[in-house]
């Protein structure tokens, strides 16, 4: 089986933004340039999957000693026999030639123009037999290399497949579908002419048809279906609008796991990109189905990653997320210990984290923040920094009570570790969330007189301040920012001064923080050990400062992530 991969340049740029409400920013940082990174990662999990799925089609059992390479010339100049006959057995000598196990002759057949055209001319054909044969053998070209698959978009294969989508033959129909979807996965250029002529009307009209078809249609016209979706830029909505009603039909009818997990992947791509496929999806009550196919251990990445993109929508949409028992699922998934999936996890908090002070109190509720902290010690710099966004939103949008319950859980002793990180992104998110812990403790300062900031006290205890000072000497791949923005976050909170009153935080630190029906027991210098009312911390007037130019601490090697093409080849 061969597999056609796209790259992409991972942007390593991250901004930070507060969600004011409805309408507004993606949530946390920008959402867009992680989502790039998370399909990329995605991606390996995605080919493999589709590959022993398509693996499991027809397979040629031809001893290999009958199939000889010296044989194949004659046989490509075999198709230009004038006799149907001929015809027919040359086109069935190469299919068999392409579903070769190892080493098929792809770029060889693919390089005669004219033998590609010939097979494409055999589509239109009334012979049903020369169509399936020059229909299976055009769909392993297609699972080749781009130039390979350019060779059949070259020679008009695509109206041809088109136009049999509305043939009466179901095996002719479903080669059609399958290499629709070899193409596609190739090119959003011809992703889209496929659309533009209609194709997607005519595969949704058979996976909804009554009778229901055969199994290894519908899991072809499936994995088609999501391969039409998938891409950037999406698709418009012209030519995808029947797609998620016939998703949500078909995710509360269906049990195959290989068609679910495909619709699962078509719903993820068009939720990516507008809150207005976002709210379609919300609108077809299917985010509780959603969530019961994260028990689904082959499903569970598609789905979960459909369920994060509905929570960087509004603060609606995120709520009727959080009203289908979303963050109870979560432990589940987090205990299973797999590092791609609480990566997800944990991008899916942070989103809910920067979204409403209610929201916020759900997850504190949910017990999250302390199983957050835990996993911002893992050894893992990428889950400890997906961490350190969960944190850093709670504690950029959350009201003092919530930022004082946060801190108890014990997550600046991670912070402090994770700004000594040697990767300029980590020490950044790390320094970053720190600086917005320590503004809500400065502001608390002013308004109750303390003499000191609470919080400040804890980092310093933690090593922070020799981290910070530490940060001014190194030398990252890009320093000015960072160095500068340790600079200021000493001389805001921890100025060169005389001796002062001992601040009392010991209620601050981790273990001795009361959590009681959602009142957060905490009691500054002097003051009565009671509960706080639900009520938003002032917002400081001035934004943290944007780190747009940020360039990420990447290992060279690993700055070219692929993206699916998921092209298949039929055996």
């Amino acid at each position: 089986l061969k597999l056609q991969f796209l790259y992409f340049i991972v942007s390593a740029s991250k901004n930070m933004y507060r969600n004011q409400g409805e309408g507004t920013c993606k949530k946390g940082i920008n959402v867009d340039q992680r989502r790039i990174k998370r399909g990329d990662e995605a991606a390996t999990l995605r080919k493999k999957k589709q590959q022993e799925v398509m693996g499991r089609k027809r397979r040629e059992t031809v001893a290999d000693e009958y199939l000889k390479l010296e044989n194949l010339d004659a046989w490509l100049n075999e198709l230009f026999a004038t006799e149907l006959p001929r015809q027919l057995e040359a086109a069935e000598m190469i299919r068999r030639f392409l579903s070769l196990q190892h080493d098929p002759p792809i770029s060889k057949i693919s390089s005669r123009s004219d033998c590609v055209k010939r097979l494409v001319t055999f589509l239109d054909s009334d012979h049903v037999p020369l169509q399936f044969e020059a229909s299976w053998a055009l769909t392993n070209i297609a699972s080749g290399t781009r130039d390979d698959t350019q060779a059949v978009v070259g020679a008009n294969a695509i109206h041809a497949f088109v136009n049999l989508l509305r043939t009466c033959d179901v095996a002719v129909a479903e080669q059609s579908i399958w290499a629709l979807g070899n193409i596609a996965g190739d090119a959003v250029r011809y992703r889209d002419q496929i659309l533009s002529l209609g194709a997607m009307n005519h595969i949704t009209k058979i996976i909804v048809s009554d009778p229901p078809p055969r199994q290894s249609l519908l899991r072809n016209a499936v994995w088609t279906m999501s391969n039409l979706c998938r891409g950037k830029p999406t698709p418009i909505d012209a030519h995808t609008s029947q797609v998620i009603p016939v998703v949500s039909q078909l995710l509360m009818e269906c049990s195959d796991e290989c068609v679910l997990t495909d619709l699962c992947w078509s719903l993820s791509y068009l939720t990516e990109a507008k809150e207005k496929r976002i709210q379609r999806v919300v609108d077809h009550n299917i985010i509780g189905q959603l969530i019961k196919l994260l028990l689904v251990p082959s499903i569970v990445t598609p789905a979960l990653r459909t369920l994060g993109n509905i929570l960087t929508g509004s603060d609606s949409q995120t709520q009727a997320v959080l009203n289908a028992s979303f963050l109870p699922t979560l432990h589940h998934l987090i205990e299973r210990g797999n590092p791609d999936i609480c990566k997800e996890v944990l991008w899916c908090i942070s989103n809910i984290t920067a979204g409403t002070l209610e929201q916020i109190d759900q997850v504190i509720h949910n017990n999250l923040i302390g199983t957050v902290v835990k996993l911002l010690k893992s050894s893992r710099i990428e889950i400890r920094k997906e961490s350190a966004w969960v944190i850093s939103n709670a504690c950029h949008g959350g009201t003092s009570r919530q930022v004082a319950h946060i801190v108890s859980q014990g997550c600046i002793p991670p912070l402090c570790e994770l700004m000594k990180h040697e990767e300029v992104n980590a020490a950044t998110i790390g320094l970053e969330t720190l600086e917005t812990i320590m503004r809500v403790g400065e502001g608390e300062r002013q308004e109750h007189g303390w003499p000191e900031n609470k919080y400040a006290v804890l980092v310093q205890e933690a090593g922070g301040r020799d981290a910070l000072e530490k940060l001014m000497s190194l030398s990252f791949q890009t320093t000015s920012r960072i160095t500068t923005q340790a600079e200021k976050i000493l001389k805001t909170y921890f100025p060169e001064s005389g001796n002062s009153m001992a601040l009392d935080v010991s209620s601050f630190r981790p273990g001795l923080h009361v959590q009681q029906e959602g009142n957060f027991n905490i009691a500054g210098p002097g003051m009565m050990q009671q509960p706080h009312q639900h009520q938003q911390h002032q917002q400081q007037q001035q934004q943290q400062q944007q780190h747009n130019n940020m360039q990420q601490h990447i290992d060279p090697s690993q700055q070219q992530l692929q993206q699916p093409g998921w092209g298949s080849v039929m055996q």
